[in-house]
């Protein structure tokens, strides 16, 4: 008997995932619940254990390979020497390339601002084949690209594979580096953010009174290292839970919004931004936040995030105030319809009375999906934000 091995839905927000490398070799004998593969997605990298035991016959997606969630991967068979046949979906959808070897050609329509500025090619619908459409989205090209060097005709894979070629050739041309893995995953969601109509408003806040309770407290109870960061969260969590029009998702059909607060928290890791996310961040004092903000920093550096530490944000906070920062437009983490981004601080001088003095400003840059929340809401819930963290309160101490 063969089982069918197919890409996981990995995430709640998962469409698809890139195959990292395989753990196992055709022939190999598989038992249920082994590491079968590694695959990548938006978030993280996961290994995927096999769901039913065998050995290992076919493998359809190979290393880079982006998959859709629920399409076959790999085959497995109960004995490894029965009679096998493979019915992958991509085999079904090349044959149909054609019977009368013409290739069955889909239309897919050109971005006026990708394109040449050619009348064949600018804003028009090409007619691609397949296979070449999969390559062009493994490789992250542009239609245009490839468009504007065959205009008037369709698209075949040959075309893609010979500016592949071309595109490497010659010192003067530089280091192509592919759009694989994380990379072109995060690629992908950025250009979908990008699609969505969003707005982002700034504000400065005076953070004197911030840093004199935050110098008391460094160390928290648990002896985890209290951060600004911290206080930020705090801030914040418990501000969405009088504004639910900015903890929540936006969707096809409708807007969720969270009586919870799930705190995702911006990482760069080596390999990539990842959003590891603080559960339940309303409910917890600024020890505990301090405490989940070093585990889930610690797992994404050392690329141990589970699924369960990635899935289920209602709200982002992205802070680069360490980089020398001050200010910058954060993109969402779509679904989400908020995400606060943090710059650095700055020496000012404001009048006190008839006398001038020296004062700590952070500014802050609030990103909303327009679609959900209107600029009004959004404004005032910055600004709630903003006078807790100008005077928070002794109790979180």
């Amino acid at each position: 008997m063969k089982h069918t091995v197919l890409m996981p839905a990995l995430g709640e927000t998962m469409d698809d995932g890139s195959i990292v490398c395989w753990r196992k070799h055709v022939g190999e004998f598989v038992s249920k619940g082994e590491v079968l593969f590694e695959v990548m997605t938006d978030k993280a990298t996961f290994e995927v254990e096999a769901a039913h035991e065998g050995y290992l016959r076919a493998i359809v997606a190979q290393a880079d390979d982006l998959v859709a969630v629920g399409k076959t991967v790999a085959w497995l068979t109960d004995q490894a020497d029965e009679p096998f046949e493979e019915e992958e979906e991509e085999e079904q959808e090349d044959a149909a390339e054609s019977a009368e070897g013409e290739p069955t050609y889909s239309n897919l329509v050109v971005n006026p601002d990708m394109a040449d500025g050619s009348p064949s090619a600018k804003g028009q619908a090409v007619r691609v084949s397949p296979r070449a459409r999969r390559l062009l989205e493994q490789h992250g090209i542009a239609i245009a690209a490839i468009a504007a060097a065959v205009p008037g005709r369709p698209i075949d894979v040959a075309d893609v594979e010979a500016f592949l070629a071309t595109s490497t050739a010659g010192d003067e041309a530089g280091r192509l580096v592919r759009l694989t893995g994380m990379r072109a995953t995060i690629a992908r969601r950025m250009a979908a953010t990008a699609a969505v109509p969003q707005v982002t408003i700034q504000a400065y806040v005076i953070v004197d009174r911030l840093l004199e309770l935050h110098g008391r407290v460094k160390e928290g109870s648990s002896g985890i290292g209290i951060s600004l960061t911290d206080w930020i969260v705090k801030a914040v969590s418990i501000t969405l839970g009088s504004h639910p029009e900015m903890n929540a998702w936006f969707g096809t059909d409708g807007i969720r919004q969270f009586s919870h607060v799930n705190m995702g928290l911006a990482v760069d890791t080596p390999a990539g931004l990842v959003v590891p996310v603080i559960r339940r961040a309303d409910r917890l004092s600024l020890a505990e936040i301090a405490e989940q903000r070093v585990r889930i920093r610690d797992l994404a550096l050392s690329e141990r995030l589970q699924s369960q530490d990635l899935d289920g944000g209602t709200f982002t906070v992205s802070n680069l105030g360490g980089y020398g920062v001050q200010t910058f437009t954060p993109l969402l983490n779509l679904p989400e319809v908020g995400v606060l981004g943090v710059g650095g601080m700055e020496t000012i001088v404001v009048v006190d009375g008839s006398q001038f003095k020296s004062a700590q400003r952070m500014a802050f840059s609030l990103t909303f999906d327009h679609r959900a929340v209107d600029g009004g809401p959004a404004a005032k819930f910055l600004h709630e934000v903003s006078e807790l963290l100008a005077d928070p309160p002794e109790t979180w101490i």
